[in-house]
């Protein structure tokens, strides 16, 4: 999995450098984590910098990011757990409407647009609104 994630952030994936970060913390190798987050971050990866923001925001820790990152708000409130299982609804442009209904797990929280990263099966990260999710059950 780490060397097929390390092709794809080679090749410009746009998830990829964030799905090895959480990769990385599975395996407990934060620094190895917070590197790859970090260099996505700087390479224009949306998906890295939400799992940064979303990582720091949960220790507790938002000055480690430095002031660019504090003056994005990382870490705020959002009402969807990390790891929730949501369904995906209203979506209404071309690409939304083909994962309308489509369910995902919530990656992080990108406080700047107030959107959720939520991974869906066969599908890139995506940044979505709250209002066209619905949290799942958990039970």
């Amino acid at each position: 999995a780490e060397d097929l994630l390390k092709e794809g952030r080679r090749r410009g994936d746009p998830s990829a450098s964030a799905l090895l970060g959480m990769h990385y913390m599975q395996q407990g190798r934060r620094a190895e984590a917070l590197d790859v987050w970090k260099k996505g971050r700087r390479h224009g990866d949306r998906s890295a910098s939400m799992a940064l923001g979303d990582h720091f925001g949960r220790q507790g820790r938002d000055a480690e990011l430095g002031d660019a990152e504090d003056s994005m708000g990382l870490g705020a409130d959002c009402s969807f757990a990390i790891g929730a299982k949501v369904r995906v609804v209203g979506l209404t442009s071309e690409v939304g409407r083909r994962i309308n209904g489509c369910i995902g797990s919530v990656l992080c929280h990108e406080p700047t647009s107030g959107r959720v990263g939520v991974k869906i099966a066969d599908c890139a990260a995506k940044a979505i609104k709250p209002e066209n999710l619905i949290l799942l059950d958990s039970s």
